[in-house]
């Protein structure tokens, strides 16, 4: 995840939790204050997003002091795979939603085109994780996102999603 951003993009020496994820960010993006999270409600619909009494998985974002956007959640057995492990498919909506929610954060409305994710090691059910993503760089319409999913400090999955805004 270390890429350098595309020439239109201000070069960024941000890096996420795990030293990893770092992005760049153009200028005119604003993110909001440090522990904060802008626009919750902006896609209440989004299943990751909304309240788990509403069948939703309830993420709550946060934003750390380098623009990363940052949630908790506990891998609950229930989206296990193979025994211990979280089924790597909500693992992939877990860091496509938190994308789209960082973009929300930043007042932009798009839909993923594309995301890859590769799967380091697995992520355990019974324990904690985080989601952690910011946006890597963008041209006109497009953004591109990265983000991993650390737990015990460990980054067992990283992603890079391409979104188009949203007509």
């Amino acid at each position: 995840m270390n890429r350098r951003p595309r020439q239109n993009t201000t070069r960024g020496a941000r890096q996420g939790a795990s030293g990893r994820l770092g992005h760049a960010v153009r200028t005119e993006l604003s993110a909001p204050a440090p522990g904060q999270s802008g626009h919750t409600s902006c896609h209440s619909a989004c299943v990751a997003c909304r309240e788990k009494t509403h069948g939703g998985l309830g993420l709550q974002f946060r934003s750390d002091s380098d623009g990363t956007l940052v949630a908790q959640f506990f891998c609950d057995p229930v989206n296990c795979s193979y025994p211990e492990n979280v089924h790597g498919g909500h693992l992939a909506l877990l860091l496509d939603a938190a994308m789209g929610h960082c973009l929300f954060e930043h007042g932009i409305i798009a839909v993923t085109g594309r995301l890859n994710i590769g799967f380091a090691e697995p992520v355990r059910v019974g324990q904690s994780a985080q989601v952690r993503v910011a946006i890597h760089d963008h041209q006109e319409e497009l953004y591109r996102v990265r983000g991993e999913i650390v737990q015990d400090g460990r980054v067992c999955v990283r992603a890079e999603g391409k979104f188009t805004v949203r007509q």
